[in-house]
């Protein structure tokens, strides 16, 4: 159960705030675990950490199965594929494409972060007050997340505020030389 106030409470104390997600945490809430939830599902928590400023996230497992995931990815009754993010192959694991969609979502994290601190240098530097509003208003992922139960199911928008936030970490980088 996310509790912000106290998420907030830990914050003002400077302890790091963390999530986990569990199979029991059902549409609408987004999810990592699902085979059957929608690929944007598994991107879209890492931008709900970032809206509500969580520093870090922790999965159980990604190698987890219980018969041979090939024939049968239930890993729990309703956990289509919970804790199975790599599977087996004959030279190694083989990435799922939910781990794939994973490695997008902590990077869009990571590109946030990284605007973040080059917003934070830009401000040092005295950049032009109009390119910092600008900057801090991709800060806010409004656009692609609300909440947890009220985000955005369309790739594109996703893609276009990360397109977007990149475009503006080369601008404020070249606004600081």
């Amino acid at each position: 159960c996310f509790e912000p106030d106290t998420m907030n409470l830990w914050r003002r104390e400077g302890k790091e705030v963390w999530l986990y997600v569990c199979i029991s945490a059902q549409r609408p809430y987004a999810n990592i675990w699902g085979i059957d939830y929608p690929g944007t599902d598994h991107r879209i928590v890492f931008w709900q950490l970032w809206r509500y400023g969580v520093q870090g996230f922790l999965y159980w497992n990604v190698s987890y199965w219980q018969e041979n995931p090939w024939e049968n990815p239930m890993t729990y009754p309703g956990g289509n594929g919970d804790g199975s993010l790599l599977y087996p192959g004959e030279e190694g694991p083989i990435h799922s494409l939910r781990w794939e969609i994973l490695r997008d979502g902590i990077e869009d994290y990571d590109y946030l972060a990284l605007l973040e601190a080059t917003l934070m240098r830009a401000r040092r530097a005295r950049v032009d007050p109009a390119l910092l509003r600008e900057a801090e208003g991709l800060l806010d992922v409004s656009p692609v997340c609300h909440s947890f139960t009220d985000y955005t199911e369309d790739p594109n928008v996703i893609e276009t505020h990360r397109r977007r936030v990149g475009e503006m970490i080369q601008r404020l980088r070249q606004a600081v030389r």
